[in-house]
């Protein structure tokens, strides 16, 4: 690396601190444009520095100004940690997101008569580990703005906490373990940069960092994220007012999500719908708990629990309830409707003020009969009686999609639930699975439609 690269890099830091430079003027500084406009989004740029493979500009939400430069080094390229240091300082090492990743190492950036400072994030590949950071290699760095609150010298629980909100956004949530050791008047200041930078933002993050610590100023921007950011953060915005505020001004937004949002959406909408006790909110989770996908099914079904008053029976696999939510992650729509069709059952009777335990809810499984199910155990099945007998049941039913051992088992044992997933399996595209299931069917039933079915995929057809 040649001391050209540390220029490069300090005339990046000048540019983006003084706040009113576009984006794509700066990615003309910067290098040439491959992709994007910088209007609200962002600039990809091959830099003019052979230092860097790659730059990425990103412009400001309200305007077209830069807001933030990040930087690829190049292969080859080494980029020591201690070039940033002789430039800028010495540097906070910040936690990183997770084991194996690169060290961030934080520089502030100070700049007198400008109208920002900056923070400048070095992702060190340090073999050595963290002792060893100092003889470590640049990676990537990115330069962004740093509002110039005061006081000038922010703790560094303070610093921990603005690094975060400049990760990506799918990094699972922000510092919030800093954020709650804040003294007030950080605290303060931590509250005006969140709803700050909540404004038009695509981090669902924020809102959440914000219930955390109980903020009390949020509210304004939440009601505007709610009409100018994503959907995801129109979700997580109504979560944090309803908490915050016992607000339902987020409800259409998360009641549309949960209707016909993606499946991230969807997700986030049902675990969220758990605080709006509204009969319309019922209903649509009603609907969700029968999605095409997984996971929204699994977050619905837990927020129908806390509704019906039952979430303290389904949170352990071993009882009925439990075992329920494996089949409401079925691929297999028999195996779905019928386990809904069963939650609702129990779900009924508690209205009608009958108890969980007096339904048998509280009842769990040995360890024992878990194994057995496991290793597909039938002596040990056929033995089992009661809510045992429809646990074990359940459980094979759960899998049956996936192994034609179990569609074997659930023929053996005369498992009668089992006759509408096995004549949906029938048009299975794996053969075994298909031919294991008419062999199934042939041993549980005498209907001679369903017969025929099976006798059909046996002689090498498919139901369609």
């Amino acid at each position: 690396m040649t001391p050209a690269a540390v220029d490069y890099i300090r005339g990046l830091c000048e540019l983006i601190a003084r706040g009113e430079v576009t984006a794509s003027v700066a990615a003309q500084w910067v290098g040439r444009v491959t992709s994007g406009d910088g209007e609200r989004s962002q600039v990809d740029v091959t830099p003019s520095n052979s230092t860097f493979s790659s730059a990425t500009i990103f412009g400001a939400w309200d305007s077209e100004n830069a807001s933030g430069i990040r930087l690829t080094v190049a292969p080859g390229a080494v980029f020591p940690l201690s070039a940033l240091r002789d430039c800028f300082g010495e540097y906070v090492l910040v936690s990183r997101d997770r084991p194996g990743s690169n060290y961030p190492a934080l520089f502030i950036v100070r700049q007198p008569g400008m109208p920002f400072d900056n923070r400048v994030i070095a992702e060190v590949d340090s073999p050595g580990g963290e002792t060893a950071i100092s003889q470590g290699a640049v990676v990537r760095l990115t330069v962004t703005q740093d509002p110039k609150f005061p006081p000038e010298h922010l703790s560094p629980l303070y610093e921990r906490v603005r690094v975060s909100v400049d990760e990506p956004n799918d990094a699972p949530q922000l510092d919030l373990e800093a954020l709650l050791q804040l003294d007030p008047v950080e605290r303060g200041l931590a509250e005006e940069l969140l709803t700050a930078r909540l404004n038009g933002s695509s981090d669902a993050r924020i809102p959440d960092a914000l219930v955390a610590m109980k903020a009390t100023r949020a509210g304004a921007s939440l009601r505007r994220a709610l009409t100018w950011s994503p959907r995801l953060v129109q979700v997580h915005a109504a979560r944090a007012l309803k908490l915050l505020e016992d607000s339902d001004d987020g409800l259409p937004f998360l009641l549309a999500a949960l209707r016909d949002g993606t499946a991230p959406e969807r997700v986030a909408a049902a675990a969220a719908a758990v605080h709006f006790p509204d009969e319309e909110v019922v209903n649509t989770l009603g609907q969700a708990v029968d999605d095409p996908i997984a996971s929204v099914r699994q977050a619905a079904y837990r927020s129908v629990l806390v509704f019906g008053g039952l979430l303290a029976w389904g949170d352990s696999r071993r009882g009925l309830l439990g075992i329920l939510q494996e089949g409401l992650a079925s691929p297999l729509v028999t195996v779905r409707s019928e386990a809904l069709g069963r939650m609702a059952d129990f779900l009924v009777a508690v209205r009608a003020g009958r108890k969980g335990d007096e339904l048998g809810l509280d009842h769990q499984v040995s360890d024992a009969l878990e194994e057995a199910v496991g290793r597909l155990d039938a002596r040990a099945v056929a033995q089992s009686e009661g809510m045992d007998r429809e646990w074990a049941e359940r459980a094979l039913l759960a899998r049956a999609a996936d192994d034609h051992r179990v569609i074997r088992l659930l023929g053996d044992l005369k498992v009668a639930l089992a006759i509408q997933p096995l004549r949906e399996l029938l048009g299975d595209p794996g053969d075994e699975i298909r031919r294991e299931s008419a062999q199934a069917l042939l041993a549980l039933t005498q209907d001679s439609g369903i017969r025929g079915e099976a006798e059909l995929v046996l002689a090498g057809g498919r139901r369609s």
